[in-house]
Protein backbone atom coordinates (compact mmCIF):
# COMPACT_ATOMS: atom_id res chain seq x y z
CA UNK A 1 0.00 0.00 0.00
CA UNK A 2 1.09 3.52 -0.82
CA UNK A 3 1.64 5.91 2.02
CA UNK A 4 2.60 9.30 2.39
CA UNK A 5 5.04 10.98 5.05
CA UNK A 6 3.54 10.78 8.64
CA UNK A 7 -0.03 9.30 7.42
CA UNK A 8 -2.02 6.03 9.05
CA UNK A 9 -4.75 4.16 7.51
CA UNK A 10 -8.03 5.09 8.30
CA UNK A 11 -8.81 0.76 8.35
CA UNK A 12 -7.00 -2.64 8.58
CA UNK A 13 -6.64 -3.10 5.27
CA UNK A 14 -4.42 -6.16 5.58
CA UNK A 15 -2.65 -7.01 2.09
CA UNK A 16 -4.37 -10.14 0.47
CA UNK A 17 -3.73 -13.78 2.01
CA UNK A 18 -2.33 -11.98 4.98
CA UNK A 19 -3.91 -14.13 7.40
CA UNK A 20 -2.67 -17.51 5.38
CA UNK A 21 0.88 -16.30 5.04
CA UNK A 22 1.19 -14.96 8.48
CA UNK A 23 0.00 -19.03 9.69
CA UNK A 24 2.27 -20.33 7.61
CA UNK A 25 5.26 -18.26 8.47
CA UNK A 26 4.73 -19.38 12.09
CA UNK A 27 3.40 -22.89 11.92
CA UNK A 28 0.29 -21.20 13.60
CA UNK A 29 2.13 -20.83 16.72
CA UNK A 30 2.58 -17.60 18.64
CA UNK A 31 5.86 -15.49 18.42
CA UNK A 32 6.21 -13.93 21.75
CA UNK A 33 9.07 -15.98 22.80
CA UNK A 34 8.83 -18.87 25.23
CA UNK A 35 5.18 -18.94 24.50
CA UNK A 36 5.15 -21.06 20.95
CA UNK A 37 1.55 -21.72 21.60
CA UNK A 38 -0.88 -23.61 18.59
CA UNK A 39 -3.27 -21.13 18.01
CA UNK A 40 -4.84 -23.46 16.03
CA UNK A 41 -7.20 -25.25 18.68
CA UNK A 42 -8.58 -24.63 21.64
CA UNK A 43 -6.54 -26.29 24.97
CA UNK A 44 -9.34 -27.11 27.36
CA UNK A 45 -11.52 -28.74 24.53
CA UNK A 46 -8.97 -29.80 21.82
CA UNK A 47 -11.67 -28.33 19.76
CA UNK A 48 -10.44 -27.23 16.63
CA UNK A 49 -10.31 -23.55 15.51
CA UNK A 50 -8.63 -19.95 14.89
CA UNK A 51 -7.56 -18.67 18.04
CA UNK A 52 -4.57 -16.52 16.50
CA UNK A 53 -4.44 -12.72 16.74
CA UNK A 54 -2.49 -10.24 14.10
CA UNK A 55 -0.59 -7.99 15.66
CA UNK A 56 0.92 -4.92 15.05
CA UNK A 57 4.74 -4.17 15.60
CA UNK A 58 4.34 -0.50 14.76
CA UNK A 59 0.93 0.52 16.05
CA UNK A 60 -1.79 0.62 14.03
CA UNK A 61 -2.95 4.08 15.71
CA UNK A 62 -1.19 7.14 16.63
CA UNK A 63 -2.65 6.47 20.23
CA UNK A 64 -1.74 2.63 20.33
CA UNK A 65 1.10 1.31 21.92
CA UNK A 66 4.75 1.63 19.74
CA UNK A 67 3.47 4.90 17.34
CA UNK A 68 5.19 4.64 14.25
CA UNK A 69 8.06 6.97 13.78
CA UNK A 70 8.83 9.38 10.62
CA UNK A 71 9.88 6.71 8.88
CA UNK A 72 6.85 5.81 8.50
CA UNK A 73 6.06 1.95 7.37
CA UNK A 74 3.04 0.38 6.09
CA UNK A 75 1.92 -1.14 9.40
CA UNK A 76 -0.72 -3.28 7.75
CA UNK A 77 2.43 -4.93 5.98
CA UNK A 78 2.93 -8.81 6.55
CA UNK A 79 6.81 -7.70 7.91
CA UNK A 80 5.03 -5.30 10.64
CA UNK A 81 2.36 -7.84 11.83
CA UNK A 82 2.68 -10.75 14.72
CA UNK A 83 1.14 -13.82 15.01
CA UNK A 84 0.09 -13.70 18.88
CA UNK A 85 -2.19 -15.49 21.51
CA UNK A 86 -4.92 -13.56 22.68
CA UNK A 87 -2.25 -13.56 26.23
CA UNK A 88 0.46 -12.54 25.14
CA UNK A 89 -1.11 -9.79 22.80
CA UNK A 90 -2.43 -7.68 25.64
CA UNK A 91 0.74 -8.21 26.97
CA UNK A 92 2.72 -6.70 24.66
CA UNK A 93 0.02 -4.00 24.28
CA UNK A 94 -0.31 -3.09 28.19
CA UNK A 95 3.11 -3.05 28.85
CA UNK A 96 4.88 -1.35 26.49
CA UNK A 97 7.75 0.00 27.82
CA UNK A 98 8.79 -3.76 28.03
CA UNK A 99 8.35 -4.78 24.82
CA UNK A 100 9.68 -1.68 22.46
CA UNK A 101 9.52 -2.64 18.36
CA UNK A 102 12.96 -3.59 18.74
CA UNK A 103 12.54 -6.33 20.84
CA UNK A 104 9.27 -7.85 19.22
CA UNK A 105 10.87 -7.83 15.89
CA UNK A 106 14.01 -9.77 17.19
CA UNK A 107 10.86 -12.40 18.62
CA UNK A 108 9.66 -12.45 14.96
CA UNK A 109 12.75 -12.95 13.05
CA UNK A 110 13.43 -16.14 15.26
CA UNK A 111 9.86 -17.35 15.18
CA UNK A 112 10.00 -16.80 11.69
CA UNK A 113 13.53 -18.60 10.83
CA UNK A 114 12.94 -21.44 13.10
CA UNK A 115 9.83 -22.39 11.57
CA UNK A 116 11.78 -22.32 8.03
CA UNK A 117 14.78 -24.39 9.20
CA UNK A 118 12.55 -26.80 10.84
CA UNK A 119 10.14 -27.48 8.49
CA UNK A 120 13.12 -27.69 5.48
CA UNK A 121 14.27 -30.77 7.47
CA UNK A 122 13.26 -34.18 5.27
CA UNK A 123 11.51 -36.74 7.10
CA UNK A 124 15.13 -38.97 7.79
CA UNK A 125 15.76 -36.22 10.47
CA UNK A 126 12.72 -36.74 12.50
CA UNK A 127 13.32 -38.15 15.73
CA UNK A 128 11.23 -39.66 18.48
CA UNK A 129 12.27 -38.72 21.98
CA UNK A 130 12.05 -41.38 24.87
CA UNK A 131 12.32 -40.42 28.59
CA UNK A 132 12.75 -42.33 31.38
CA UNK A 133 12.50 -41.15 34.71
CA UNK A 134 12.65 -42.87 38.69
CA UNK A 135 13.48 -41.05 41.76
CA UNK A 136 17.27 -40.94 42.47
CA UNK A 137 17.01 -41.46 46.41
CA UNK A 138 14.23 -38.51 48.09
CA UNK A 139 15.21 -36.15 44.64
CA UNK A 140 12.33 -36.04 42.34
CA UNK A 141 14.18 -36.08 38.52
CA UNK A 142 12.35 -34.12 35.59
CA UNK A 143 12.68 -33.96 31.56
CA UNK A 144 10.51 -31.57 29.62
CA UNK A 145 9.89 -30.78 25.77
CA UNK A 146 12.07 -27.66 25.85
CA UNK A 147 14.78 -29.84 27.32
CA UNK A 148 14.26 -32.52 24.24
CA UNK A 149 14.10 -29.71 21.77
CA UNK A 150 17.59 -27.90 22.82
CA UNK A 151 19.50 -30.84 22.70
CA UNK A 152 18.85 -31.81 19.85
CA UNK A 153 18.60 -29.31 17.88
CA UNK A 154 19.73 -28.10 14.70
CA UNK A 155 20.54 -31.76 13.70
CA UNK A 156 16.67 -33.00 14.34
CA UNK A 157 13.67 -32.69 15.38
CA UNK A 158 11.18 -34.20 17.51
CA UNK A 159 8.36 -35.86 15.24
CA UNK A 160 6.17 -36.02 18.48
CA UNK A 161 5.68 -35.00 21.94
CA UNK A 162 8.25 -36.90 24.30
CA UNK A 163 6.91 -40.19 25.42
CA UNK A 164 7.65 -40.76 29.39
CA UNK A 165 8.20 -43.60 31.24
CA UNK A 166 7.78 -41.94 34.72
CA UNK A 167 8.28 -44.59 37.78
CA UNK A 168 9.08 -41.19 40.15
CA UNK A 169 6.11 -42.38 42.58
CA UNK A 170 7.14 -45.59 43.29
CA UNK A 171 7.80 -45.89 46.68
CA UNK A 172 9.63 -48.77 47.55
CA UNK A 173 12.52 -49.41 44.56
CA UNK A 174 14.29 -52.19 46.47
CA UNK A 175 11.33 -54.35 46.20
CA UNK A 176 9.97 -53.07 42.80
CA UNK A 177 13.39 -53.61 41.47
CA UNK A 178 12.87 -57.00 41.77
CA UNK A 179 8.81 -57.34 40.74
CA UNK A 180 7.03 -55.19 38.48
CA UNK A 181 9.60 -52.91 37.85
CA UNK A 182 11.25 -55.11 34.96
CA UNK A 183 7.65 -56.05 33.73
CA UNK A 184 6.60 -52.41 33.69
CA UNK A 185 9.70 -51.44 31.71
CA UNK A 186 8.64 -54.44 29.27
CA UNK A 187 5.52 -53.39 28.62
CA UNK A 188 5.95 -49.99 27.77
CA UNK A 189 8.36 -50.27 25.78
CA UNK A 190 6.51 -52.81 23.75
CA UNK A 191 3.65 -50.32 23.16
CA UNK A 192 6.08 -47.35 22.36
CA UNK A 193 7.77 -49.25 19.29
CA UNK A 194 4.51 -49.94 18.31
CA UNK A 195 2.65 -46.81 18.14
CA UNK A 196 2.04 -44.82 14.95
CA UNK A 197 2.34 -43.36 12.26
CA UNK A 198 0.27 -46.24 11.12
CA UNK A 199 1.94 -49.07 13.29
CA UNK A 200 5.09 -48.23 12.18
CA UNK A 201 8.44 -47.88 13.73
CA UNK A 202 9.54 -44.61 14.58
CA UNK A 203 12.94 -43.92 11.73
CA UNK A 204 15.35 -42.17 15.21
CA UNK A 205 15.09 -42.69 18.96
CA UNK A 206 16.40 -40.43 21.60
CA UNK A 207 16.18 -41.56 24.99
CA UNK A 208 16.56 -39.23 27.64
CA UNK A 209 16.79 -41.33 31.40
CA UNK A 210 17.53 -40.39 34.51
CA UNK A 211 16.94 -42.78 37.87
CA UNK A 212 19.02 -45.52 39.56
CA UNK A 213 21.14 -47.43 38.07
CA UNK A 214 19.73 -50.58 38.09
CA UNK A 215 16.34 -49.70 36.69
CA UNK A 216 18.79 -47.34 34.13
CA UNK A 217 20.50 -50.76 32.62
CA UNK A 218 16.98 -52.87 32.36
CA UNK A 219 15.81 -50.31 30.52
CA UNK A 220 18.58 -50.19 28.21
CA UNK A 221 18.47 -53.83 27.72
CA UNK A 222 14.65 -53.32 27.02
CA UNK A 223 15.45 -50.96 24.11
CA UNK A 224 15.96 -52.59 20.64
CA UNK A 225 19.11 -52.03 18.57
CA UNK A 226 17.16 -52.23 15.01
CA UNK A 227 16.24 -48.61 15.26
CA UNK A 228 18.96 -46.04 15.51
CA UNK A 229 19.36 -45.00 18.70
CA UNK A 230 21.15 -41.87 20.13
CA UNK A 231 21.39 -41.29 24.30
CA UNK A 232 21.96 -38.09 25.92
CA UNK A 233 23.38 -36.80 29.50
CA UNK A 234 21.83 -34.32 31.80
CA UNK A 235 24.92 -31.95 32.16
CA UNK A 236 25.52 -30.63 35.54
CA UNK A 237 27.24 -27.92 34.94
CA UNK A 238 24.95 -26.43 32.05
CA UNK A 239 22.20 -27.64 33.47
CA UNK A 240 20.89 -28.83 29.88
CA UNK A 241 20.98 -32.35 27.61
CA UNK A 242 23.47 -30.93 24.79
CA UNK A 243 25.88 -32.30 24.13
CA UNK A 244 29.58 -30.20 23.83
CA UNK A 245 31.00 -30.41 20.41
CA UNK A 246 34.07 -32.10 19.35
CA UNK A 247 35.44 -35.79 20.09
CA UNK A 248 35.55 -35.88 23.59
CA UNK A 249 38.60 -35.97 26.00
CA UNK A 250 38.01 -38.52 28.51
CA UNK A 251 40.17 -41.58 28.35
CA UNK A 252 38.93 -45.18 29.85
CA UNK A 253 41.82 -47.46 31.35
CA UNK A 254 40.92 -51.53 31.58
CA UNK A 255 42.51 -53.45 33.36
CA UNK A 256 41.92 -56.92 34.89
CA UNK A 257 42.32 -56.57 38.72
CA UNK A 258 42.44 -59.96 39.27
CA UNK A 259 41.86 -63.97 38.67
CA UNK A 260 39.40 -66.21 40.42
CA UNK A 261 39.45 -69.40 40.94
CA UNK A 262 36.03 -70.25 38.81
CA UNK A 263 36.68 -69.64 35.25
CA UNK A 264 33.11 -68.99 35.07
CA UNK A 265 32.49 -66.19 38.06
CA UNK A 266 33.41 -62.68 36.41
CA UNK A 267 32.87 -59.49 37.85
CA UNK A 268 33.38 -55.82 36.04
CA UNK A 269 33.86 -52.91 38.09
CA UNK A 270 33.02 -49.04 36.89
CA UNK A 271 35.31 -46.44 37.99
CA UNK A 272 33.62 -43.78 36.02
CA UNK A 273 31.53 -40.88 38.10
CA UNK A 274 33.31 -42.15 41.60
CA UNK A 275 35.56 -44.81 42.32
CA UNK A 276 35.19 -48.31 43.81
CA UNK A 277 37.57 -50.12 45.35
CA UNK A 278 37.92 -53.75 45.33
CA UNK A 279 38.11 -54.08 48.90
CA UNK A 280 34.88 -52.21 49.39
CA UNK A 281 32.84 -55.01 46.89
CA UNK A 282 33.06 -57.99 49.12
CA UNK A 283 33.84 -59.39 46.00
CA UNK A 284 35.01 -63.10 47.02
CA UNK A 285 38.37 -64.90 45.58
CA UNK A 286 35.84 -67.44 42.99
CA UNK A 287 36.30 -64.30 41.00
CA UNK A 288 38.27 -63.16 38.11
CA UNK A 289 37.69 -59.06 38.15
CA UNK A 290 38.01 -56.49 35.70
CA UNK A 291 37.48 -52.52 35.87
CA UNK A 292 37.30 -49.71 33.46
CA UNK A 293 38.37 -46.40 35.35
CA UNK A 294 38.12 -43.30 33.38
CA UNK A 295 41.04 -40.53 32.94
CA UNK A 296 39.63 -37.26 32.17
CA UNK A 297 42.58 -34.98 31.80
CA UNK A 298 44.76 -34.92 34.80
CA UNK A 299 41.14 -35.87 36.91
CA UNK A 300 40.36 -39.46 37.92
CA UNK A 301 36.65 -40.70 37.87
CA UNK A 302 34.25 -37.79 38.41
CA UNK A 303 30.93 -36.05 37.52
CA UNK A 304 31.69 -34.13 34.56
CA UNK A 305 34.24 -36.36 32.20
CA UNK A 306 30.89 -37.43 29.90
CA UNK A 307 31.05 -33.96 27.53
CA UNK A 308 30.65 -35.17 24.26
CA UNK A 309 28.65 -37.74 22.11
CA UNK A 310 32.45 -39.13 21.41
CA UNK A 311 32.86 -39.81 25.30
CA UNK A 312 30.32 -42.09 25.16
CA UNK A 313 30.89 -43.73 21.60
CA UNK A 314 34.69 -44.55 23.16
CA UNK A 315 33.07 -46.07 26.35
CA UNK A 316 30.93 -48.18 25.04
CA UNK A 317 33.62 -49.39 21.96
CA UNK A 318 35.41 -50.51 25.18
CA UNK A 319 33.11 -51.95 26.85
CA UNK A 320 31.41 -53.87 24.04
CA UNK A 321 35.44 -55.75 23.67
CA UNK A 322 35.57 -56.44 27.29
CA UNK A 323 32.11 -58.44 27.00
CA UNK A 324 33.62 -60.27 23.69
CA UNK A 325 36.71 -60.64 25.76
CA UNK A 326 35.17 -62.26 29.29
CA UNK A 327 32.93 -64.45 26.53
CA UNK A 328 36.38 -65.73 25.02
CA UNK A 329 37.85 -66.15 27.91
CA UNK A 330 35.70 -67.58 30.59
CA UNK A 331 33.20 -69.92 28.08
CA UNK A 332 29.90 -71.07 30.06
CA UNK A 333 29.90 -67.96 31.61
CA UNK A 334 26.30 -66.93 32.50
CA UNK A 335 26.43 -64.04 34.43
CA UNK A 336 28.52 -61.40 35.17
CA UNK A 337 28.43 -59.25 38.21
CA UNK A 338 28.39 -55.18 37.80
CA UNK A 339 29.28 -52.74 40.80
CA UNK A 340 28.40 -49.34 38.65
CA UNK A 341 29.37 -45.99 39.19
CA UNK A 342 28.43 -44.39 36.20
CA UNK A 343 26.54 -41.44 34.73
CA UNK A 344 22.96 -42.47 33.30
CA UNK A 345 23.49 -42.82 29.56
CA UNK A 346 26.46 -45.00 30.65
CA UNK A 347 24.05 -47.76 32.21
CA UNK A 348 21.32 -47.23 29.88
CA UNK A 349 24.29 -48.52 27.01
CA UNK A 350 25.30 -51.08 29.42
CA UNK A 351 22.23 -52.73 29.09
CA UNK A 352 21.46 -51.97 25.43
CA UNK A 353 24.72 -53.24 23.98
CA UNK A 354 24.52 -56.20 25.31
CA UNK A 355 23.31 -59.02 22.12
CA UNK A 356 20.74 -61.10 23.08
CA UNK A 357 21.38 -64.93 23.53
CA UNK A 358 25.24 -64.40 23.19
CA UNK A 359 26.24 -61.67 25.78
CA UNK A 360 26.04 -63.36 29.62
CA UNK A 361 23.27 -61.40 31.68
CA UNK A 362 24.16 -58.98 34.26
CA UNK A 363 23.81 -59.12 37.92
CA UNK A 364 23.43 -55.48 39.25
CA UNK A 365 24.59 -55.06 42.78
CA UNK A 366 23.34 -51.44 44.21
CA UNK A 367 25.87 -49.42 46.58
CA UNK A 368 23.57 -48.82 49.81
CA UNK A 369 25.68 -47.05 53.03
CA UNK A 370 22.83 -47.98 55.06
CA UNK A 371 22.51 -52.01 54.10
CA UNK A 372 26.47 -51.94 54.67
CA UNK A 373 27.57 -51.41 51.00
CA UNK A 374 27.08 -53.96 47.87
CA UNK A 375 23.76 -55.57 47.73
CA UNK A 376 22.60 -57.30 44.76
CA UNK A 377 19.25 -55.10 43.22
CA UNK A 378 18.43 -57.39 40.26
CA UNK A 379 19.18 -59.35 37.29
CA UNK A 380 18.97 -57.92 33.59
CA UNK A 381 18.53 -59.94 30.76
CA UNK A 382 18.69 -58.54 27.04
CA UNK A 383 15.00 -58.83 25.87
CA UNK A 384 13.83 -56.49 23.15
CA UNK A 385 10.88 -55.65 22.39
CA UNK A 386 10.70 -55.25 18.05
Amino acid sequence: MTKTKGSKPKERSYPPNATNRLHALTAGRCEFRGCNKFTLRHEPTQQDGNYAEKAHIYAFSDRGPRPANEAIIDVNAIENLMLLCQACHKRIDDHEEEYPVELLQEFKKEHEERVFLITGFGPERKTKPLIFIANIGKDPVSVSDSDVFTSIFPNRYPSCRSNALDFSTIPDREDWYKTAGQDAIHDHLYGFYREPPAGGRPPHISVYALGPIPLLIQFGASLTNKIPTDFYQKHRETDTWKWGDGEGVAEYVLTKLKDGADPKQVAIIFSLSGKIHLADTGISDEFSVYEIEVKDGEQGPNYFFLKTQGDLTKFRKLYGQLVARICEDHPGVTEVSIYPAMPAPVAVSCGFDLLPKVHPNLVIYDADKTRGGFNKALIVTRQENV
